[in-house]
């Protein structure tokens, strides 16, 4: 019985926190590494991935949980026609925190369906942050049906057992029981003892580990994991990788030799695999399909010949992901290049700014100049790159916070550095849980901080990382903002365009503008004014574009001429999806001072009148108001008579210190953010509402609702002479800091006031 052997390997269903970390969605990879191992033995293996049958995808679970593959029970039909002499269960991190009902009822089955079969438990090798130690008498009270179970890597152990139990067998004569044979647990209580049933598994070193790093894989799992990739790689989580039915995993090494405290990683054994053995894995990808590689690596450019394996996997004409990111201070000039041709985007880690941070609290030997040092490669490279950073260490100070805060965002305003800013969580088998306690849910690391540093306010922490994080998805050019006119039939007390020359901008050179930012993957479009409505063309615009594929297609008015109905009519089956219609005040008196045009109030409250009645309830439509000394007071009962309209959303919009603003206009912002407080508090329920140019610190308890200048961040701006400029930049020039500024977090995101002492052009 000791040869040839029919050995089932198993990958069950992942259960996950919704918010998880790592990937559940790969932890088929090391069932094919213990296939190759045992192949080599001479046995029969078949390797059954939930992930990888019929069906599979991710389910949404109760209790913020999930599961990828299949459910359960869809694997009782295969399991009971499967012949199998051994089973081996894959335990993923995911797996081994809490006992799952779906699996120990798959084992009471297979226990049921082959009596004298050994079962095994194996941990493998799946690599990531997230690694939890197996706690043998756990394991074996909620899964008794398990013989044994191999810790850490398995793919020298489980053979070596496998041909133990066989020998046993045969020893006791052909057909023998398992009690006959061997059983790795002890005991009869349903419990292991001290020793027996946990085996610690065996690493091989990089030569050993040549002989299955290149698997080979069966056309069914490839063509289920193929189908299950092309379902899942929507998710959100996912689909930032791009992550579809063409991407495999793959280890190029395993282990880090680095020990950061928030990491439970395995092992600090590094060990890369053979380039010889790398490129059999790379022709092997191509060879079934694969156009991406998914690198799993816990450190994959500590290897030495890095720049080599890049060359390898560019003349095989494949994609590498590096979700783990890089290690900074290992990478080359020459290696950021290749990346570019290889990869698409960087990521490398920071973790913090401070000094003490890395030193004392991380223990992490990457430092800033490294991490701007890559930072300016890529923007000579036009490499998108990430960067990971963290707050929230306990000890670390506010000012320690803010440091690194900042840091991101300088590297991001400076150089397109993207980021990733995660919360200090004690996980389970990290050494901040070892040194503070802890075990919390990963997902905590996306949401909430577990230390909060002196002086600092847990809800004021999380907004500043959310806040640092929208100014990171906005910092890359989606929207260009074209200014068809400054013709218009008002005369604005605070118009930032009022003092340019009237004209239009031609028809042709508009259609210009479009077709090159389409060309440079621009597809959102503003269109405004002066009064966009008045250029001649305005339909002839939006269709074209609107065939172009631009979308949204927004503009934003002043109403007047929407109070005649077929021009409404028009407008809105243009191709339009968006208006924004401007009005100033909740009286004819008030919003005619300010527009310096008799009649105008009655045309634009019609306008809007209109448009509730016509438009589609797909528009996306608000009403904007600027406020200014002569209207903040009557802020209040705008808001009722746009309710009374039934208008879903409001726009409340400061001053900026353009065109014909003046000092003189700019309301006491303290009196004018009470009266947008009471506004808000007191229609929140059936409006939304946006306050744009108010800083954070004005509004406390409603900073979700102001937009600061982050939305600009991704605007190019057109004007009718032709200059184009970064929305964010061009409004940027006007705004300081004071001393009230000193020490706040929200500089990650906010400028500060708009300086009225010298009005721009």
């Amino acid at each position: 019985m000791s040869e040839h052997l029919k050995i089932l390997v198993l990958n069950p269903p992942q259960e996950v926190d919704a918010e998880f970390i790592d990937y559940p969605h790969f932890t088929g990879l090391p069932c094919w590494y213990l296939a190759e191992a045992l192949e080599r033995d001479g046995h029969r293996v078949h390797v059954l991935d939930a992930l990888a049958v019929q069906g599979a995808d991710y389910f949404p679970l109760r209790h913020g949980r999930g599961l990828f593959g299949v459910p359960h029970v869809s694997l009782l039909e295969p399991l009971r026609d499967a012949e199998f002499d051994v089973a081996v269960l894959h335990f993923s991190p995911f797996s081994l925190g809490s006992r799952s009902e779906g699996l120990a009822h798959l084992l009471r089955r297979m226990r049921q369906w082959r009596p004298t079969a050994l079962i095994l438990g194996a941990e493998l090798y799946t690599g990531g942050m997230h690694r939890l130690t197996p706690d043998g008498a756990r394991l074996a009270r909620e899964y008794p049906e398990l013989d044994g179970f191999v810790t850490l890597e398995g793919e020298r152990t489980v053979p070596a057992l496998v041909r133990r139990w066989a020998s046993k067998v045969d020893a006791a004569g052909g057909g023998a029981s398992l009690e006959t044979g061997m059983r790795l647990r002890e005991g009869t209580d349903g419990v292991a003892a001290a020793t027996g049933f946990l085996v610690e598994g065996e690493r091989w070193n990089a030569d050993e580990l040549a002989r299955v790093s290149a698997p080979h894989f069966s056309e069914a799992w490839l063509e289920g994991t193929r189908a299950f990739l092309d379902r899942v790689g929507r998710l959100p989580r996912l689909s930032q990788y791009a992550v579809d039915g063409g991407t495999l995993p793959a280890h190029f090494s395993r282990g880090c030799p680095f020990a950061c405290s928030f990491c439970s990683n395995p092992s600090q054994d590094y060990r890369a695999v053979p380039l010889e053995v790398a490129e059999t894995l790379l022709a092997r990808a191509r060879e079934a399909g694969a156009t991406q590689l998914f690198v799993l690596d816990d450190a994959a450019n500590v290897r030495r010949d890095f720049g080599e394996l890049l060359a390898a996997v560019e003349a095989a004409g494949l994609k590498l992901l590096f979700p783990n990111g890089l290690r900074a201070d290992l990478l080359t000039r020459e290696n950021v290049a290749a990346l570019g041709r290889v990869a698409g985007e960087l990521t490398v880690s920071a973790e913090s700014a401070s000094e003490r941070v890395r030193r004392e609290l991380v223990d992490k030997t990457v430092k800033l100049e490294h991490i701007r040092r890559v930072a300016e490669w890529c923007a000579e490279e036009s490499l998108p790159l990430y960067v990971h950073w963290m707050v929230g260490f306990p000890t670390e100070t506010r000012d320690e916070v803010q440091e690194t805060l900042q840091a991101a965002r300088e590297l991001l305003d400076e150089l397109g550095a993207r980021p990733l800013v995660q919360f200090a969580t004690p996980l389970p088998g990290t050494r901040l849980e070892g040194q503070h306690g802890g075990g919390h849910r990963a997902g905590r690391m996306q949401h909430e901080p577990t230390w909060v540093p002196e002086g600092v306010e847990r809800d004021g922490l999380v907004r500043a990382v959310r806040l640092l994080a929208a100014r990171g998805r906005q910092a890359r050019t989606a929207k260009v903002i074209v200014n068809v006119t400054y013709r218009c039939n008002n005369h604005c007390e605070f118009c930032a365009v009022g003092n340019r020359s009237q004209e239009d901008l031609p028809v042709e050179e508009i259609h210009a503008i479009l077709d090159r930012h389409w060309n440079e993957g621009i597809s959102q479009l503003d269109l405004d004014g002066g009064e966009p409505t008045l250029h001649p063309h305005l339909f002839d615009i939006i269709r074209r574009a609107a065939q172009k594929g631009f979308s949204p297609i927004n503009v934003t008015t002043n109403g007047r001429r929407l109070s005649y109905e077929d021009f409404t009519k028009a407008l809105l089956g243009s191709g339009l999806t968006g208006l924004l219609i401007s009005l100033h005040g909740a009286s004819a008196e008030t919003h005619e001072r300010i527009t310096g045009a008799p009649g105008s109030f009655a045309e634009t409250v019609q306008g809007i009148r209109n448009v509730m009645r016509l438009a589609p309830k797909s528009m996306d439509f608000g009403v904007n108001t600027t406020l200014s000394t002569h209207n903040f007071e009557q802020l209040e009962a705008l808001a009722e008579l746009l309710a009374g309209l039934s208008v879903p959303r409001l726009n409340i919009q400061f001053l900026t210190p353009f065109g014909r603003a003046a000092a003189a206009l700019v309301p006491d912002p303290d009196r004018a953010a009470e009266v947008v407080r009471r506004v808000i508090e007191r229609w929140r329920d059936r409006m939304a509402f946006q306050v744009v140019n108010l800083p954070y610190c004005h509004l406390p308890g409603l900073e979700d609702y102001v937009a600061q200048d982050l939305g600009k961040l991704s605007r190019t701006m057109v004007f009718v002479t032709r200059e184009e400029v970064n929305l964010y930049r061009y409004l940027a020039r006007t705004r300081r800091y004071d001393d009230s500024c000193r020490g706040c977090l929200y500089r990650v995101a906010c400028d500060g006031r708009y300086d009225f002492a010298e009005v721009q052009d």
